[in-house]
C-alpha cells in the first residue's frame, strides 16, 4: 500500500537530545509529532509514563489533563475506532507478537495521517526494539534519525542524577550504539549529531528536512509558538521559549579521570559512528 506520509523515528540514547529535535521538526507546517509514542500505553489508561520526568503525569502537552480532554488525541481514537472498532486504550503498540505489532502500529499511524493530514509523522520514542519491529514487521514508510551525542555529555546526564559510576552507562552506551548502527547499515536513513544541532540548527535542520523530502521553513526555529500535543519526553516540550542552549556543564563537573574513563569505554562506539 502506498502512502502519503513518511515516519521519522528518532533513535537514540536517554538524553540525547530528542526532545529538542522532535519539537523542531513537530514545527514544520506539514509535520505532526506524537513525541515518545512508545508511552500511549500509560497516557491512554492515565497512568504515570515511565520516561515523563516532570510533576505533569499524562496530561498532555497541550495542557489537557489528558489525552482524553485533548481535541487532537480524541479525533485520533474517534477514527481509530471507525476503522477498527478499538479504541487507544485496546491498541498495542509495544505487542510482542509481529502481526499484532505491524497491525496495529499500521492503524495507529494510518488513522493519525487521515486526521491530520500530515506529509511527516514524528515518533521520538528513542528504543531500538521498536525501531527494529517497525522495519522488519511493517511495511510502513520509516525513516530513522540516528540522534548521537557526545558519550561524555549524554552520561553525565545520567549521572548527576544520583548515579556514581560511569562504568554501565558508559558499557550501555557502546553496546546501543554499536547495535544501532549495525541495524541502520542497510537502512536509508539520517545520522545527526546533537552538538551540531544545538550549535548551528539553521543548516542542520534544513539538511534533516531536505533527507526527509520537506523543505526546511525558517519557523521550525520558533518551536515554542506551534501546537504540540507529544507525548513523554523532558520538561522543555512545555515551554514557552524556543532557545536553544548548548548544555556543555559536563567539561567542568565531570572530571578528568571519569572524562578519560568514558572515552575510553565508548572508542569502540565513538570510532564506528565516523567510519560506519
Amino acid at each position: 500500500m502506498s502512502r502519503s506520509y513518511r515516519i521519522a523515528y528518532i533513535v537514540g540514547l536517554q538524553h540525547c537530545g530528542s526532545t529538542l529535535l522532535d519539537l523542531l521538526l513537530n514545527a514544520h507546517s506539514e509535520a505532526v509529532s506524537v513525541g515518545e509514542l512508545f508511552e500511549l500505553h500509560e497516557y491512554a489508561h492515565e497512568l504515570k509514563p515511565k520516561t515523563e520526568q516532570t510533576r505533569f503525569g499524562s496530561s498532555c502537552t497541550c495542557g489537557a489533563d489528558s489525552i482524553w480532554e485533548c481535541a487532537f488525541w480524541q479525533a485520533i481514537n474517534d477514527q481509530v475506532e471507525r476503522r477498527s472498532g478499538l479504541t487507544l486504550r485496546e491498541l498495542d503498540l509495544r505487542a510482542q507478537d509481529p502481526v499484532r505489532f505491524a497491525d496495529h502500529n499500521r492503524l495507529f499511524f494510518d488513522s493519525l495521517a487521515d486526521v491530520t493530514g500530515a506529509k511527516l509523522i514524528i515518533d521520538s520514542s528513542k528504543r531500538f526494539h521498536r525501531l527494529a519491529g517497525l522495519l522488519k514487521y511493517t511495511d510502513l514508510p520509516v525513516t530513522p534519525i540516528h540522534l548521537l551525542r557526545d558519550p561524555k555529555g549524554q552520561i553525565y546526564s545520567l549521572v548527576k542524577r544520583g548515579k556514581a559510576s560511569v562504568l554501565r552507562p558508559a558499557a550501555y552506551y557502546r553496546q546501543t550504539t554499536l547495535k544501532t548502527l549495525r541495524l541502520l547499515r542497510d537502512v536509508e536513513s539520517i545520522r545527526l549529531r546533537y552538538e551540531n544541532l544545538v550549535a548551528d540548527p539553521e543548516p542542520n535542520l534544513n539538511e534533516v528536512m531536505l533527507s526527509l523530502g520537506l523543505d526546511y521553513q525558517r519557523s521550525q526555529l520558533n518551536w515554542a509558538e506551534a501546537e504540540r500535543h507529544n507525548l513523554a519526553g523532558n520538561r522543555m516540550r512545555r515551554t514557552s521559549s524556543s532557545a536553544i542552549t548548548v548544555k556543555d556543564e559536563w567539561r567542568e563537573k565531570l572530571g578528568l579521570s571519569r572524562q578519560a574513563m568514558i572515552t575510553m569505554l565508548t572508542l569502540p562506539a565513538t570510532y564506528a559512528t565516523r567510519h560506519y
